[in-house]
């Protein structure tokens, strides 16, 4: 039996003070969806990201990310030396986040996307660079896992980049960005963890580890998706439901 997960989880209240003290005089690229960036000035203590020198705020990428934009991205930050990265949002932000911290070394080591995918040993060239994470939204469980996905759409292939170097080195999860979230998003979020939750029980790899994480992403997610109207009203909720993406994310 084989289980490995470095990630560390901050899950509480008062992250975004956190995120603010960890980015003090740090050189940062934060990546995040165009409209979380429209959002990010309502938001008090985000608001301080913004006005930091230090921070460079990325969000020209769609939310099926093309080998096109990632590799414009690599060549765009590939002068720049960053402390870390910032993935902000949902699944997509989260993947292109970890995708830039292996592609923008890749790229000043002359390695292509393409080959990361194609052979893995490209990645003993790569010292990556730091990655934090922190979920909006509550069904990929990206923020503990080591994957992302690209889409070469001149070949209409998804493809999938995995390796240890790609986890993040901590990820925070506040419950309160799930308030205000519109229900079709609550509802299909929600299903996406259940759904992995269940694939990573009859998956070829799973463990005694592994299925525990899933049966509480399953019984969590069955126990409140009922209840989604309640979102905005109900912290327990959540909770309850950034918690099932979690796990079904380490399943």
């Amino acid at each position: 039996m084989r289980f490995y997960n470095p990630v560390e989880i901050n899950q509480s209240k008062g992250v975004r003070q956190k995120i603010i003290l960890l980015c003090n005089k740090k050189k940062l690229l934060v990546v995040c969806s165009k409209s979380f960036y429209k959002r990010s000035y309502k938001d008090k203590h985000l608001l301080e990201l913004f006005k930091k020198s230090s921070c460079i705020f990325e969000h020209n990428f769609s939310p099926n990310p093309s080998l096109e934009e990632i590799h414009y991205l690599n060549q765009k930050y590939s002068k720049i030396d960053l402390d870390f990265i910032l993935g902000i949002g949902g699944g997509s932000a989260m993947d292109v986040a970890k995708i830039l911290s292996i592609g923008i070394p890749a790229y000043q080591n002359e390695i292509s996307i393409h080959q990361l995918i194609s052979n893995a040993d490209f990645f003993k060239e790569i010292n990556k660079i730091d990655t934090l994470l922190v979920p909006t939204t509550a069904g990929t469980g990206s923020e503990v896992t080591p994957f992302a996905t690209v889409w070469d759409y001149s070949e209409n292939l998804k493809l999938s980049l995995c390796n240890e170097k790609m986890y993040a080195v901590k990820t925070y999860i506040d419950n309160d960005f799930l308030k205000n979230i519109p229900l079709e998003i609550a509802l299909s979020t929600g299903l996406d963890a259940l759904n992995q939750a269940f694939e990573s029980i009859w998956n070829k790899n799973a463990n005694t580890i592994t299925t525990q994480y899933a049966i509480k992403a399953i019984n969590l997610s069955l126990k409140n998706l009922n209840s989604l109207e309640n979102i905005n009203r109900s912290q327990k909720l959540r909770e309850d439901l950034m918690s099932a993406s979690l796990f079904s994310g380490i399943a």
